[in-house]
């Protein structure tokens, strides 16, 4: 790439290597250690600057490697164990570029989550900062007034930052006395309010509805559709985290989740958002709707090779178990084995109705809620010392509660119900009666609760006919045609082939 390219005042290093940092690094020895927050070596603000001028140029393939690479290696080389400069130190840098500070505000306050103990006033900055960026942008007349290209990375970031806030806020507020955080800090109906508009701001549910569709303006500016993408899923998570579970799903339309989506590129997205959404529909009564979901998104995880280990992951694992052992919902081979290394012993005592076995798979498979009427707990949080831990607890038993109600009535139903009416295709009532084992009266209640916990898209159901007989009704199959075969015998094959191939 030529030198001319870049900015002529950078340092022929920075032009010439895509391996900069290094570079550059290696040759400032007086340089090599960590300095305060406001100190300024010559080889961070050459970064800086050098970082500007790929701003201004719109150069994405730099962008990203600043992100993903550029940005961490200056980290670890100069401050590892302290806060970058404030975003007011670089402004000079940068011409006062008040997006591109903005922009990098988020990046401090990432650095200084994950390295330095964080206080409250400090998360009530980072939460009026990225508001303001939020703002700007929702602000601007037309989309060629916003002359930049983000990383998608960084675009996820900054929308998962807002929900984190919210739900640390919520632990915040609930756990001690926050008397200099401002009270509209951290709130879910300003960040729903946001993320709204964000999506509304560049059409996403309508460009998503027809994607071959011409598009202009915001809706065909990458940055505003990265955005109103993740502020759909981010949407979902916040209203799924504070109990609105049918406002959730109903948020979480626009993206069909039976197709590849832009949550694809972002695994972290892709996680958080099926969780969220699986998580709502358990708690609606869409229990065979969770397991496809949440089936969904470790099937492709594992498919495309970006399962990696986390705390959404190891919810979404968990999920699969609770519906599992409570609905008796089906699972493929792989997820069930992956469910039961990890929830075998409390998969078989829920079946049994153990109640401590539920809680403790609910609580595993519970997202972090936020707790809408959250109050300072101080002098709780001084007895415990542990005010983190007192977090949303109203709401995580409001949660518990409304599991165990759609618990109890499959509780009425009986296990063995289902197994039953899958072997026949019809039978009377006082036959079904004889075979469970209670009188007439009993069986149609249990039958009244069968059906209405069960998803007739994918359960066997039945319907009533004359003279008090059932005719069964099982669950519509996909058609295998011989494409589906042959592919499924070439999976098959090449599976085996992996096997095979590394002992020749």
């Amino acid at each position: 790439m030529s030198a001319s390219l870049f900015a002529p005042e950078l340092p022929r290093v920075f032009a010439l290597s895509s391996d900069f940092v290094v570079s550059d690094l290696a040759g400032n020895e007086s340089d090599d250690e960590d300095v305060g927050d406001e100190a300024l070596p010559d080889s961070v603000k050459q970064f800086v600057q050098w970082w500007y001028a790929q701003w201004k140029a719109q150069r994405t393939f730099e962008l990203h490697a600043v992100y993903e690479t550029h940005f961490d290696k200056i980290t670890e080389r100069f401050y590892k164990a302290s806060a970058w400069p404030s975003g007011e130190t670089i402004a000079p840098l940068v011409d006062n570029d008040v997006l591109f500070v903005q922009f990098y505000k988020t990046l401090y306050y990432k650095h200084l989550t994950a390295t330095l103990p964080v206080t409250p006033e400090q998360r009530a900055d980072a939460w009026s900062d990225l508001c303001a960026l939020f703002e700007q942008l929702l602000a601007a007349e037309s989309a060629d007034a916003v002359a930049c290209q983000v990383p998608l990375g960084w675009l996820w970031h900054c929308v998962d930052s807002l929900v984190a806030l919210v739900v640390d806020g919520a632990a915040l507020r609930a756990g001690m006395d926050c008397a200099g955080v401002p009270d509209d800090a951290f709130s879910a109906d300003v960040a729903l309010d946001t993320l709204r508009r964000l999506s509304a701001k560049a059409d996403v549910a309508a460009v998503l509805g027809a994607p071959d569709a011409a598009r202009s303006g915001f809706a065909a500016h990458p940055l505003y559709h990265a955005l109103g993408y993740f502020a759909i899923v981010a949407q979902t998570r916040i209203l799924c985290a504070r109990g609105d579970y049918a406002d959730a799903i109903a948020a979480a339309a626009p993206i069909d989740t039976a197709k590849e989506g832009l949550y694809g590129r972002e695994p972290d997205c892709q996680t958080a958002f099926f969780h969220a959404l699986a998580f709502a529909l358990l708690m609606d009564g869409r229990h065979a709707a969770c397991v496809r979901v949440a089936s969904a998104s470790l099937l492709y995880a594992q498919r495309t090779k970006q399962y990696a280990a986390s705390k959404t992951s190891e919810r979404l694992v968990a999920l699969l178990a609770f519906a599992s052992a409570l609905f008796a919902a089906p699972l493929d081979e792989p997820l069930l084995a992956s469910a039961r290394d990890s929830f075998a012993s409390a998969m078989v005592r829920v079946t049994r109705g153990d109640a401590a076995a539920f809680d403790e798979l609910f609580v595993k498979s519970c997202p972090r809620l936020v707790d809408p009427a959250a109050t300072p707990l101080a002098k709780r949080a001084a007895a415990t010392g542990d005010a983190v831990r007192v977090v949303a607890s109203g709401v995580r038993a409001a949660a518990r509660a409304a599991a165990r109600r759609q618990h109890a009535l499959l509780e009425r139903a009986q296990p063995q119900l289902r197994s039953v009416l899958a072997i026949y295709a019809s039978i009377g009532i006082a036959q079904l009666a004889a075979v469970l084992g209670v009188d007439a009266a009993e069986c149609r209640r249990q039958l009244d609760a069968y059906a209405a916990s069960v998803d007739a898209s994918c359960d066997v159901t039945f319907t009533i006919e004359a003279g008090d007989v059932l005719r069964v009704v099982a669950p519509p199959r996909a058609r295998e045609t011989p494409r589906d075969f042959f592919l499924h015998q070439i999976g098959q094959f090449s599976a085996l082939n992996d096997v095979v191939a590394p002992a020749h």
